[in-house]
């Protein structure tokens, strides 16, 4: 039987293995989900060690070609984009210099002439993560604008707040569209019964890079007076930024534990937030946050920051979303849990649950992912 889906090629660097817990592999891997009966899926990345360029492998059940970074990089990336039939390229970041600049460039010059494409930010006009090399970016736009690298393409913004963002700071472009992510919620896992002694468990978990603010973190804990296990979970993106995390984790006082694990996968990842007693990411900016979801899904209150979606938090019960300009406040949020009795930390726990289900309607943001790659198609199609 012929297969009639539209085909969508998305382009996105680090969909590999143990990247899986990441937001733009999350949001992919949940879109396939969703919508894999409408669609097919189909995705171009940077290859590993391992992998043999240019051919054809499959992850998580979707299909991927890696291509070697570099020069070949390019021209893989030409030749993929017009030998693989497509509705629609599906680009993630607007400032990926591997992937999603080239394939601007290629289109504006003809190469991939006609090419419908749609660019999916993903955060990256939020104020805080615009600003970090801010200069570098405020000149890319301004020279994307002088060009016309963005004409006829359309944006997706994953919500009200990102199309915002989007509008204020992009150059010439098509639409934007809103396309937000399609999340489920797992079943609740099952739980030690009764209170566990030892130190507060605190989780991170986030690509380890300067908007995701791990910095920011160990300052706020170094200044909780209760004992506190830290578990910094996800793959090192910025090594300088490391480095300087690292010394901050070396100059920590002894009464705290930080352990730092590394990327795990998605699969482990609900166990890992479930075993926390509180989810910590004082982040730049988020678009959606899907380790924001991960913990409240699971029932793990939050401790984030006011550059999210997900606002209202204390006066629901479960966490707080608080400013980045005071730390203290940060400190005062993870005591307040710390000191908290067994009864009180279970009241909490049900609250977060209860947020989240009561902000999600998978449903209805299939639906309106959907009619986002439709109208793309068409749009770009048209121009």
């Amino acid at each position: 039987m012929t297969d009639t889906r539209p085909v969508i090629l998305t382009l996105l660097g680090v969909f590999q293995p143990g990247f899986d817990a990441t937001g733009p592999n999350q949001s992919l891997l949940r879109m396939v989900e969703a919508l894999g009966d409408r669609f097919r899926f189909r995705v171009i990345a940077r290859a590993l060690p391992d992998d043999v360029p240019g051919r054809w492998t499959t992850l998580h059940g979707v299909d991927r070609l890696p291509l070697a970074r570099g020069r070949p990089m390019l021209r893989g990336l030409r030749d993929a984009i017009n030998t693989t039939p497509h509705d629609l390229i599906v680009s993630n970041g607007l400032f990926d210099m591997e992937l999603t600049v080239p394939a601007l460039a290629m289109r504006r010059a003809g190469l991939i002439a006609g090419t419908p494409m749609m660019v999916a930010p993903r955060g990256e006009f939020s104020p805080g993560a615009l600003a970090i090399k801010g200069g570098r970016k405020r000149a890319f736009l301004r020279v994307a604008g002088l060009t016309g690298l963005l004409g006829g393409v359309s944006v997706q913004a994953t919500g009200t707040e990102e199309r915002d963002h989007l509008r204020a700071a992009l150059p010439r472009s098509g639409p934007i569209l809103i396309g937000p992510n399609v999340r489920t919620l797992p079943a609740l896992p099952a739980r030690a019964d009764g209170p566990v002694d030892g130190p507060l468990k605190v989780a991170f978990l986030s690509r380890i890079d300067r908007k995701k603010n791990l910095d920011f973190a160990l300052d706020a804990l170094a200044a909780v007076a209760s004992p506190v296990e830290f578990a910094i979970y996800g793959p090192v993106t910025d090594d300088a930024f490391w480095a300087e995390c690292q010394a901050k984790i070396a100059a920590i006082p002894a009464r705290h534990r930080v352990i730092v694990h590394g990327a795990i996968p998605q699969t482990d990842v609900p166990a890992a937030l479930a075993a926390s007693d509180l989810f910590f990411l004082p982040t730049l900016g988020e678009n959606y946050g899907h380790s924001i979801v991960d913990a409240l899904a699971v029932g793990t209150p939050v401790l984030i920051s006011d550059r999210t979606p997900w606002t209202g938090l204390e006066a629901a019960g479960a966490g707080w979303d608080l400013a980045l300009d005071n730390t203290a406040q940060f400190t005062r949020a993870i005591e307040t849990v710390a000191r908290s009795d067994y009864p009180a930390r279970q009241v909490r726990r049900s609250a977060a649950r209860a947020f989240i289900e009561r902000a999600l309607d998978p449903a209805q943001a299939a639906s309106e992912l959907e009619q986002c790659f439709r109208t793309a198609m068409s749009s770009v199609k048209r121009s």
